[in-house]
């Protein structure tokens, strides 16, 4: 049953009168006695706490284990094969993988050797069964194993960020799960954003569109990805000097909005990038619009991205959120917080607890114990 968790310093009861039906891509994941369970922007549950992790939900799934006591994993190592207590690798023991839907049915059931490398992202994900790396549509059926042999060459981790800085000139680099691979003379590439992605020849970077083709010639030492029509890149900071770099940023066509004088930059969002300068070994950090000018004077300890119009801001050691005018709409009273998404942010509350608050900085959900280990 659906039903208000609010725990704060007392409990309130709630009408959910004209409570909005939030599709499940947009529910947080939260924590009840060190088990994880989803609750919607507002901070209604949807699936109660019982997985000892999820991860969020993309195309109607999540991810979720529990992992195996110690006479669970005796049962399911192989006859013959002594049992090796994981925890000792920091592992926390092996575990059973399982595929949820929105209603928290699951519609693969939990098993062991099954192993999650990359959310859905359209109706796919990465996952390794029994040792093979295997393409899984949402329902866990295998659509493709074509990769099988690349996967075995390459790092996994790697392999998710798109990265393949070892392969020779002329091999294939690996930009996309679902669009195969991108063939050209590349040193390494990057994962596409917004129809465009790093590559890497000669040392230096430009950017290719969907279907390979140069649209930015290779000529920055470094290359993000795009956000919002914009990308971060770096250039020599003078022809003598090889070992530093200054920052930009350009549009898609390459042209600088912001030129490269900046030592670094933060990601560009909702009309404002973060910027910081450097003075008697303090650094102070602060906001620039898209042409460059400053917005906001750099006068915080840490900054991070503008989402649903508030940006956490570090001042005093403490995190609060600022608005886009510059003014403090929620206290600094955090010692860490996250981006805001979908009208709520996570932050942590105390040494050991965070919770969710939304905009008006309320919590909503929360405190509890993030780690539980």
């Amino acid at each position: 049953m659906r039903h208000l968790f609010f725990i704060a310093s007392f409990v309130i009861g709630l009408v959910s009168y004209g409570q909005k039906d939030y599709p499940c891509h947009m529910w947080k994941r939260y924590t009840q006695n060190c088990l994880t369970g989803f609750v919607d922007p507002e901070g209604m549950v949807m699936i109660e706490p019982q997985f000892e992790y999820a991860t969020d939900f993309s195309d109607g799934r999540a991810f979720v284990w529990n992992y195996l006591d110690q006479a669970d994993e005796k049962a399911v190592v192989p006859l013959g094969e002594e049992y090796q207590n994981y925890e000792s690798f920091g592992l926390g023991g092996n575990r059973k993988t399982g595929i949820i839907d929105s209603t928290g049915k699951f519609v693969v059931e939990p098993k062991v050797n099954f192993i999650v490398y990359s959310a859905f992202i359209d109706s796919i994900a990465l996952v390794r069964i029994d040792n093979k790396y295997e393409i899984i549509d949402i329902n866990g059926a295998v659509v493709s194993n074509t990769y099988q042999n690349y996967f075995e060459k390459v790092i996994y981790k790697n392999l998710i960020k798109g990265k393949s800085d070892n392969l020779k000139p002329g091999s294939k680099c690996y930009m996309t799960r679902k669009k195969q691979f991108v063939s050209g003379p590349y040193q390494n590439c990057e994962p596409y954003s917004e129809g465009y992605g790093a590559v890497r020849i000669g040392g230096k970077y430009g950017y290719v569109n969907l279907k390979g083709e140069m649209k930015i010639v290779p000529q920055f030492m470094d290359a993000h990805q795009f956000s919002n029509g914009y990308a971060v890149v770096s250039v020599l900071a003078s022809k003598a000097d090889t070992r530093n770099k200054n920052f930009g940023l350009i549009d898609t066509n390459g042209t600088f909005v912001i030129a490269p004088n900046h030592y670094r930059l933060g990601k560009f969002s909702e009309g404002k990038i973060a910027f910081f300068t450097r003075k008697n070994k303090k650094t102070k950090y602060g906001f620039l619009d898209v042409k460059g000018n400053v917005v906001i004077k750099p006068k915080y300890e840490h900054v991070k991205m503008f989402k649903n119009g508030l940006a956490a801001v570090k001042i005093k050691e403490k995190y609060g959120y600022i608005n886009s005018d510059g003014k403090m709409t929620i206290p600094a009273k955090f010692l860490n917080a996250q981006d805001f998404k979908y009208g709520t942010a996570l932050v942590q509350v105390s040494k050991k607890k965070w919770a969710f608050i939304n905009l008006d900085g309320e919590i909503i959900v929360g405190p509890w114990k993030r780690n539980c280990n």
